[in-house]
């Protein structure tokens, strides 16, 4: 059973996870602009947060009483975040669009540039991919922008999922690359051999 303590302005300020033999405690402290400012786990171990001027976090150190692991951040005049950088100096830098919408994502691991690109359509939904491997995926979407089809193209392979949704727009059916169809909380409805006939098509 996991019970949680508030504060008088609403903010959770104790987790508190009870497996019948401990209370596992995590707390939380703010500052006055509500930004947390530490967790503390049920071990003792604090993790600090700092600010800017404008509530951006710009440093998380782990272990903050001890080996001060910290992760630095920096963003745009957007406010966009445009790079971080962890404790072992591992930098990963993050590219947008005019419409603020994540374009490459670069991480600098053991002196390599590793990207991803991302692009989208007019409504703004994700439509392809390229990871740092040259693994490229598409998606499709409906005219109301429901996901239809997600494929990937690894080694040679366009390995594709189809979904399907009901009349209220809940997910009805997902076709994995095999051609098994699952429903949410559900088992496979049909065999590998034919994909599932729908009402609307």
């Amino acid at each position: 059973m996991t019970r949680t303590v508030y504060d008088a302005y609403g903010r959770p300020v104790q987790e508190i996870v009870d497996d019948g033999s401990l209370n596992l405690t995590t707390t939380y402290a703010y500052d006055d602009n509500d930004n947390l400012l530490s967790t503390t786990d049920p071990a003792g171990a604090v993790t600090c947060y700092a600010y800017d001027a404008l509530n951006r976090r710009t440093t998380e150190t782990r272990d903050c009483n001890g080996l001060h692991l910290t992760t630095t951040f920096v963003y745009d005049l957007a406010g966009n975040l445009v790079r971080a950088t962890d404790q072992r100096g591992v930098e990963t830098r993050i590219a947008y669009d005019a419409l603020g919408r994540v374009t490459q994502t670069c991480r600098d691991a053991t002196g390599l540039n590793l990207c991803t690109s991302y692009s989208y359509d007019q409504a703004g939904n994700p439509i392809r991919s390229t990871n740092e491997r040259g693994i490229v995926a598409t998606y499709a979407y409906d005219d109301l922008n429901r996901l239809t089809q997600s494929c990937q193209d690894a080694n040679g392979l366009n390995l594709c999922a189809t979904y399907t949704y009901d009349r209220l727009g809940q997910l009805l059916t997902t076709t994995d690359p095999h051609g098994i169809v699952t429903a949410p909380r559900s088992t496979p409805l049909v065999s590998r051999c034919a994909p599932l006939k729908t009402p609307t098509g």
